[in-house]
């Protein structure tokens, strides 16, 4: 291992090209860190106090490399270099950084076209782009924006282009070719956690496309091969960064673990004792006595759990609805260790479970019932004491759903048993149901307006329906106004806060509803103009659609709705 100290304008002279080796991640720069900044803004704001306060040097972190043939390859310092040949692109400077990719043919692509473009070409050609598919190239534009922005201020763009290559440096490493990735994995193994699954792709695709043979033709498959496992890997990686994917899986978007929920799917199944990482990983499935057999065996079986990941995802209108029915199970699973359980048992044993069982499993779920309690159920069908006690879930259930005050006590059941009657409208029309708005957005709404409701108790006190107390005038007031209803005309099982007054919503358009009528809101819902989300709710939809919405109609609705679940649980009272 060879060290110096260089400058930015040496580091260049140093090679005709800079590759990138297969296993590096992607370009991230310009991604916000915890503290709201990012590294590009940090480093050019770096250069930009050094510029200004006399032309300071500046020492970077320093940069590990493998000198190969006439070209450097670079083990450490991939993003730092990156940003660097974007910037010098920027000042249209005459010495440029010439980047290389193994297996990133756009990415290099792009960044060997802005090298020749004038500037106003270039300011027209980095425009941020939000549906940029690709991440490196959403990040080069972003990086180029972000460059623009700060470096508006500076008037004598030639000294500053002149302070960057002679004032700029950092350390540079050296290392013998045979021991880079071994380098890469020490020096990248505890940085943050979104890089495990990068180190496990490194170690996999070199061992996955090792060959014992030394001969050109061996060499050539031997990079056909590692190109090929990459290029799916990559495109795992995009599938599983998708917004619509990390939300039906419940993926950790904060952490953005990127390929974490197939990876740890895929060890848990495996391995129970030890902690998910790297290492771990590495030490079970990539050593053995054949390193090559078991690298390849272990993408064989991740191909093959991946793909069932992108099944269900894609399942609609196939009969089975399993987009809607797991993505049910995942969305109500609250407990991320009960979630991990039925992912597991799912993904990875599926074909060995009972032929009903998501069918059952969705069935349950919408009685608030955790993983353990239902797996108990249906691998133990024939034990009478537990089909009592799931008997007696069903009728508290049905219990709560039958209170005529139901949206002011207890009320988890009318949320989840709203939820399944809109899922399954979805699943009729062979559409996927959007989970999105459930763990913080779900609101119960009254169609009738409560406050629009008015009552006197047997002690002559006088009330809204939101408890709000009355005047003599005020309830006089109401008592003749149309658009309002008496609580006492109601039959004794029925209120304004019964079932079959109330549907899904989400949160901030009940607040928007306010106390509307229900002509109101009708029109509210149905102005396709203006944006609604909650149109999306199928079965609320439904409610919205009738002509008129009184107390005859709350009664009647609450008899269907709760028939219905009561036909869905096979329940005989």
């Amino acid at each position: 291992m060879n060290k110096t100290t260089i400058s930015m304008a040496e580091y260049i002279n140093k090679a005709k090209l800079f590759i990138i080796p297969y296993y590096q991640r992607g370009y991230v720069w310009g991604k916000k860190r915890e503290n709201g900044d990012n590294s590009v803004q940090f480093m050019t704001q770096n250069l930009i106090d050094g510029y200004q306060n006399k032309k300071a040097e500046i020492f970077l972190q320093g940069v590990t490399v493998v000198e190969k043939d006439e070209n450097i390859v670079l083990i450490d310092g991939q993003q730092r270099t990156t940003y660097f040949s974007l910037l010098l692109a920027y000042l249209q400077a005459e010495k440029k950084i010439h980047i290389k990719y193994e297996i990133r043919k756009e990415s290099e692509l792009f960044l060997n076209e802005i090298q020749d473009k004038t500037f106003e070409e270039l300011v027209s050609y980095f425009n941020e782009n939000e549906k940029e598919t690709i991440q490196d190239i959403y990040y080069f534009k972003k990086t180029l924006s972000i460059l623009d922005k700060m470096l508006k201020e500076i008037d004598n763009k030639q000294a500053f282009k002149k302070y960057v290559l002679e004032s700029v440096n950092f350390l540079y490493i050296t290392i013998p070719e045979d021991k880079a990735t071994r380098v890469f994995s020490m020096m990248n193994g505890n940085k943050a956690q979104m890089t495990q699954e990068e180190l496990i792709k490194a170690e996999m695709l070199r061992l996955a496309s090792l060959t014992e043979s030394s001969s050109d033709a061996e060499k050539w498959e031997q990079n056909m091969l590692r190109s090929k496992y990459a290029r799916e890997w990559d495109r795992w990686t995009y599938w599983w960064n998708r917004k619509d994917v990390k939300m039906f899986y419940r993926v950790d978007s904060k952490n953005e673990k990127m390929l974490g929920l197939l990876l740890q799917t895929y060890f848990e199944n495996k391995q129970t004792e030890l902690d998910y990482s790297f290492e771990s990983f590495r030490d079970i499935f990539l050593r053995s006595d054949n390193n090559i057999v078991s690298a390849k065996q272990t993408f064989y079986e991740l191909r093959h759990l991946q793909k069932r990941f992108e099944d269900v995802f894609y399942s609609i209108g196939d009969g089975k609805n399993l987009h809607n029915k797991i993505g049910a199970i995942i969305c109500l699973l609250n407990d991320n260790t009960q979630r991990k359980s039925f992912i597991n048992k799912y993904f990875n044993h599926f074909s060995s479970l009972p032929s009903d069982y998501i069918d059952l499993y969705y069935k349950f779920i919408f009685l608030g019932l955790s993983n353990y309690v239902i797996d108990t159920y249906l691998f133990d069908r024939n034990n009478s004491e537990l089909q009592e006690q799931l008997n007696e879930t069903i009728k508290d259930m049905l219990d709560c759903i039958e209170n005529k005050n139901l949206y002011n006590e207890e009320n988890s059941f009318a949320f989840l048993q709203l939820l399944r009657l809109n899922i399954e409208e979805d699943s009729k029309l062979n559409r996927a149901f959007d989970f999105s708005f459930w763990q913080k957005n779900r609101s119960l709404e009254h169609i009738f307006p409560k406050s629009k409701v008015y009552l006197k108790n047997s002690e002559g006190e006088m009330f809204r329906g939101d408890g709000e107390k009355l005047t003599t005038a005020q309830y006089e007031k109401m008592k003749n106004d149309k658009t309002c209803i008496d609580r006492n005309n109601f039959d004794d099982k029925y209120s304004e806060h019964c079932i079959g007054n109330l549907v899904l919503l989400h949160k901030n358009e009940n607040s928007a509803f306010g106390c509307k009528t229900f002509n109101e809101k009708k029109q509210m819902y149905f102005e396709f103009n203006k944006p609604f989300n909650s149109r999306h709710l199928l079965h609320t939809i439904s409610v919205f659609a009738n002509s008129q919405w009184g107390i005859q109609e709350i009664q009647e609705n609450k008899n269907t709705v709760l028939q219905g679940i009561k036909d869905y649980y096979e329940y005989k009272d």
